[in-house]
């Protein structure tokens, strides 16, 4: 990451030590020697001599520098020395990890990372050289390549010849922590892989669009119409046309519907795994309650609000949202794999991060791919399929739940599968679903329509500029919708209390009914039957009424929400209310839970078709990641709290089933009744915003210092918790 800034520093250190070098010793004998000092302390690494390895180490790495500063001094740098170079630094790379492990007489969950570094390095070394070759094909060596401080052209990324050489040198120093040195540095070359494969991709998607631009006869600049002077409509860029109704086949139509339903219900699938395995992920893994609520909040919540939103930029601004789409479940998927993998809280956390990673923006490029595969009349219905996901994801969770239960299955066994099937569906993605064009708002006047349009950008500044632009308008777009914060701040506070229910719903009742040993199975299938069945009549609600109506949804989550609320309470206290009998309260349960699924999720599918329907079309996967990104910061924190609060509790105890269900009594129905009000309230503004009718001219004073302190607040919100949790993790 940092190489080339170092580059100046190196240069003052070595190259004054060149003209000290005799001449009968060339660039090639420092290489070689370079080379035998790492085999050397690969050699005392094996033999747990710590201060040896590390004393060949250095030398290595001051050989290394010395052969390139004398090559470049005599002016006799070649392509077989910096083969060589490289050659021998990869080698030694590959043995330090696996010689220290040896040394250390590692157990199998070291070599398990070491094994997964090693393939990283396999990666890595292909997505490096590959860019390297595109690179190099046929162009001459200007001055980024003069910067370069090997003999290819290597892309900049999180992890490179420093930062691989500090967590060595830590690696050889505290070899007692291989493992965890290892799961680290795998981690970052995975990202620095990313880094590269997405340079690759916006590189390759500029380079087609200039392709398919010369095709049709476009030319950069101005250009004068057949009327004498005016700018041609073509000349704006930034995106391809926007169409007032797309014309995409109805076969693509399902095929994309079906594989991104798959991919965003894989994507939802691995905290039903925690959520169903709490008590075995929790003894397993020796986590406390603490550890646990960092797992199932902000470990991953804080990555999903921060990370989704570049991505889904990115998107946007390249119009690959298929491909990034793609890369992203790889990621996830691979990442899903090492959560299984985990033997202990800090590699499922670091697990769990790099999921989220992968994670975050899915939900918002799935959602804008599909606005734009149909009518605007049917994007509601349309979403609600993808939304299925979530309620499938319960339901299939809670028959592996007890399948497993049975058999005496490792919940790990789960996320692993999970994993592998993730990166088929990518594959698919790729394979299958088409690019559409972008689809018109809902908003009557054209302001959003026309943001992101501009001319052709000719320099690297002038993209950059118009890079900042997009981003400041999309900003400052819905900062002057009417509806979209009380919109939000409603959509925050439902999902917080969707998220607690279900974090701790499952575990709480199968231990309040402990002789029930097909609760978990029944309540995997109410809530996929009934979840899924009510989703999708939100949506065909929504698609049926919308000509009379765009404010349906509104109604459905805000009157829903506050009744469903009622049906809550009786399945906490369903036993209570059965006169504590076990029979008669499970009933009780079972209707009461599908009475609260059938009033409660009729909104998910609709509410978030009406949202990116009024978002400006050009950005509006990264309009929507913003909206995505608030909620998650909000409702990542009810299951942080409560593990907080019971953090000194036995979760096995009578007082935890307790706190759990006091917990679940205040945070859900104050969640579902402080959405309902906020989405009533917020009816006449989403008028208003449908209209046109936005703040106009200088944002005020007092708006700007409203969304401040709210920024603020929040921001304070999820580092308080995020700290005290770290603290208290033990």
């Amino acid at each position: 990451m940092f190489d080339i800034q170092l580059r100046s520093l190196k240069d003052k250190v070595f190259d004054p030590c060149c003209q000290y070098v005799p001449t009968s010793i060339t660039p090639l004998h420092i290489t070689e020697s370079a080379y035998v000092a790492g085999l050397l302390s690969c050699s005392y690494a094996t033999r747990s001599s710590t201060r040896l390895s590390l004393i060949f180490w250095f030398v290595n790495r001051a050989l290394d520098c010395l052969d390139g500063a004398l090559a470049r001094h005599r002016k006799s740098a070649s392509d077989l020395g910096g083969f060589l170079d490289l050659l021998s630094d990869f080698i030694v790379y590959s043995l330090l990890p696996i010689s220290i492990t040896i040394g250390q007489a590692g157990t199998a969950r070291c070599w398990e990372a070491v094994a997964i570094l090693e393939a990283t390095f396999h990666v890595n070394n292909f997505i490096l050289f590959y860019i390297a070759a595109v690179a190099e094909k046929g162009a001459k060596k200007d001055d980024a390549k003069s910067k370069e401080l090997t003999s290819v052209m290597m892309r900049p990324a999180l992890i490179e010849g420093m930062e691989s050489g500090l967590i060595f040198t830590l690696m050889l120093a505290f070899p007692d922590y291989i493992e965890a040195w290892s799961w680290l540095m795998a981690g970052l070359v995975i990202v620095g892989i990313v880094q590269r494969t997405l340079w690759e991709l916006v590189k390759g998607k500029a380079e087609e669009q200039i392709m398919e631009k010369a095709e049709l006869g476009d030319q950069v600049g101005m250009r004068e119409d057949s009327q004498g002077g005016t700018e041609s409509p073509q000349n704006y860029v930034g995106s391809s046309k926007l169409t007032a109704r797309p014309h995409v086949p109805i076969w693509r139509i399902m095929i994309s519907l079906v594989l991104l339903f798959l991919n965003y219900f894989l994507a939802q699938y691995d905290k039903f795994i925690l959520s169903y395995f709490q008590t075995e992920v929790v003894t397993s893994l020796n986590l406390s309650q603490a550890s646990y609520g960092i797992l199932s909040g902000y470990a991953t919540g804080i990555v999903y609000a921060l990370l989704a939103l570049p991505a889904a930029y990115i998107a946007d601004y390249t119009e690959a949202r298929v491909w990034v789409l793609t890369i992203s479940a790889i990621w996830w998927s691979l990442c899903a794999i090492f959560q299984g993998l985990s033997h202990n809280f800090w590699q499922i956390l670091l697990a769990r991060i790099g999921m989220g990673i992968g994670q975050a923006p899915v939900e918002a490029l799935s959602v804008s791919l599909i606005s734009d595969l149909m009518g605007k009349e049917y994007v509601f219905f349309g979403e609600s399929i993808l939304y299925v996901g979530v309620y499938i994801g319960e339901a299939v969770s809670g028959q592996i739940a007890v399948a497993f239960a049975k058999t005496n299955t490792p919940w790990n066994t789960a996320l692993i599968a999970i994993g592998i099937v993730g990166v088929v569906v990518a594959l698919f993605i790729r394979l299958l679903v088409r690019e559409p064009p972008r689809q018109t708002s809902l908003v009557i006047i054209e302001y959003p329509d026309h943001l992101g349009e501009h001319l052709p950008a000719v320099s690297t500044r002038m993209k950059l500029a118009y890079a900042r632009s997009d981003i400041s308008a999309t900003f400052s777009y819905i900062l002057r919708m009417r509806s979209f914060w009380l919109l939000v701040l409603s959509a925050s506070f439902r999902q917080l209390a969707g998220n607690v229910f279900g974090y701790y719903m499952p575990t709480y009742l199968s231990t309040l009914y402990p002789d029930e040993t097909e609760l978990l199975s029944r309540y995997g299938i109410i809530v996929g039957a009934v979840g899924s069945v009510t989703v999708l009549l939100g949506g065909l609600l929504t698609s049926a009424f919308w000509q009379k109506t765009k404010t349906l949804p509104l109604y459905l989550v805000g009157v829903g929400g506050m009744i469903s609320s009622v049906f809550v309470l009786l399945m906490l206290f369903s036993r209570q209310v059965s006169g504590n009998s076990e029979n008669s309260g499970v009933r009780v349960l079972y209707g009461t839970m599908s009475a609260a699924y059938l009033t409660a999720e009729l909104w998910l599918g609709a509410i978030n078709s009406l949202i990116i329907l009024l978002l400006p079309p050009r950005y509006k996967t990264f309009a929507l990641s913003i909206w995505d990104a608030i909620q998650v910061l909000v409702y990542a924190s009810g299951p942080e709290i409560i593990g907080l609060a019971l953090r000194n509790v036995d979760a096995a105890s009578a007082a935890y089933l307790e706190g759990i269900k006091i917990c679940l009594a205040v945070i859900i129905p104050i969640g579902y009744w402080l959405a309902g009000i906020g989405f009533l309230l917020s009816m006449p503004l989403v008028k208003r915003d449908l209209a046109g009718d936005f703040v106009v001219g200088p944002l005020s004073m007092l708006r700007k210092l409203g969304f401040g302190l709210f920024g603020l607040v929040l921001g304070v919100i999820v580092v308080v918790l995020f700290v005290v949790s770290i603290v208290y993790k033990d």
